[in-house]
């Protein structure tokens, strides 16, 4: 599971899950962001100025953007991207480059999320 709340929906899944996070001053980004990767056992995708990416044990910061993204439908945008790379992965990992069934696609994501998270520890 990959979620990518922006500050906002960051602080009403906290809230739910009694977590005391940050999501909005830039250094407590990264902490916020890794604490609910930890307590959902997922990847969390901070959205906002310093994108924040964790799997609760590694975390990233993105340096670039600019406020162009905080636009309505970006957040889609985002969510598709991510989801069009991990069924690349799915895919080349059962030998296929093009050609899959959308049911085919879809039963690949767990297995390539949880690959993927393999890939991601050091």
């Amino acid at each position: 599971m990959i979620l990518t709340p922006h500050p906002g929906e960051f602080a009403r899944l906290a809230q739910a899950l009694q977590l005391n996070e940050d999501p909005i001053k830039s250094a407590a980004r990264p902490a916020a962001a890794e604490r609910l990767a930890q307590r959902l056992g997922c990847i969390v995708v901070l959205k906002g100025h310093g994108t924040v990416v964790s799997d609760g044990t590694r975390t990233w910061v993105c340096t670039h953007g600019n406020d162009a993204l905080a636009i309505g439908g970006s957040g889609g945008v985002l969510s598709g991207v991510i989801g069009g790379l991990v069924a690349q992965y799915g895919a080349a990992r059962t030998g296929g480059t093009a050609g899959m069934l959308a049911t085919e696609l879809a039963a690949e994501i767990p297995a390539a999320v949880a690959a993927l998270r393999t890939l991601a520890r050091p």
